[in-house]
C-alpha cells in the first residue's frame, strides 16, 4: 500500500476519526440518523487530508518525487530481498551482481528526472548505483548536479568525494570529506571495499584522501 496508488487512503482514518470522536457515534441510538448529528464543520475536518493531498499532487515536483519514492522502494525490495550477511559483505557487491535486477528502480529514477531534472533523490540514488558499479563518469554527472542543488546532504558529499578520490582528484575529495559526518566509519568502509574487490589504486587513493580530510 505504501508504494501503490492507494497510499493516499492511509491519511483518511485520521480525519474521520476526528468526526467519530466528536460525536461519540457508539453511544447513539439506531433511531437517530448519524448524518443529522454531523455538522458541516466536522465533515470539513474529515475531508482536510483529501484536500491536502490534492494540493500536494498539483505542486511542482510532486510527480517527480512520487517516481523517485517508487524507485527507492523498488531498489530496497531488490537489494534487501537478496542481501544475506556474510554471503554478501556490502550492498555494492549486490549491485554488481547480475542476479540483482535494478532496472525497474532505475526506470523510476529516470522517470523522476524526466519530470524534474532537479530531483535530488533520483540524482543521489542513480549516482550511488553508478558508484557501486564503477561507472565514474555517470556517477560524477548525477552527483555533481545533486550537490549543486543541495550541498548540505551528507550522502551526496560522501559519494561525490568518493568519485573524486577514486578518479585521482584527491584535493577535491579531501575537501568534501572534511565536511562529512563519519562517526559510523563509513569512509573507512569504502577503503575496505576497494581492497576487497582487488583495486589497489582506488584503495590507495581513498586512503590518501581520507587521511588528508582528517588533517
Amino acid at each position: 500500500m505504501y508504494a501503490g496508488q492507494l497510499a493516499a487512503l492511509l491519511f483518511l482514518p485520521f480525519g474521520f476519526a476526528w468526526v467519530l470522536g466528536e460525536h461519540a457515534v457508539v453511544q447513539r441510538t439506531v433511531r437517530e440518523p448519524w448524518t443529522r448529528k454531523v455538522r458541516a464543520r466536522e465533515l470539513a475536518v474529515g475531508l482536510v487530508p483529501i484536500a491536502i493531498l490534492l494540493v500536494i499532487a498539483v505542486l511542482p515536483g510532486s510527480r517527480a518525487q512520487w517516481f523517485a519514492n517508487l524507485g527507492a522502494v523498488s531498489q530496497a525490495r531488490a537489494e534487501l530481498g537478496q542481501f544475506r550477511w556474510p554471503l554478501w559483505q556490502i550492498q555494492d557487491e549486490l549491485r554488481r551482481d547480475e542476479k540483482i535486477d535494478l532496472s525497474q528502480a532505475e526506470g523510476f529514477y529516470n522517470r523522476a528526472l524526466a519530470a524534474n531534472p532537479d530531483n535530488v533523490t533520483a540524482l543521489r540514488r542513480l549516482g550511488q548505483i553508478a558508484v557501486s558499479r564503477g561507472d565514474w563518469q555517470l556517477a560524477q554527472s548525477h552527483l555533481e548536479h545533486g550537490y549543486s542543488l543541495e550541498q548540505e546532504q551528507n550522502g551526496i558529499r560522501q559519494l561525490l568525494g568518493e568519485v573524486y578520490a577514486v578518479t585521482g582528484r584527491l584535493d577535491a575529495a579531501a575537501t568534501l570529506w572534511g565536511t562529512v559526518d563519519n562517526r559510523q566509519q563509513q569512509l573507512q568502509a569504502r577503503q575496505w571495499w576497494y581492497s576487497y574487490i582487488n583495486d589497489p589504486a582506488a584503495a590507495a587513493n581513498v586512503q590518501a584522501a581520507l587521511e588528508a580530510s582528517e588533517k
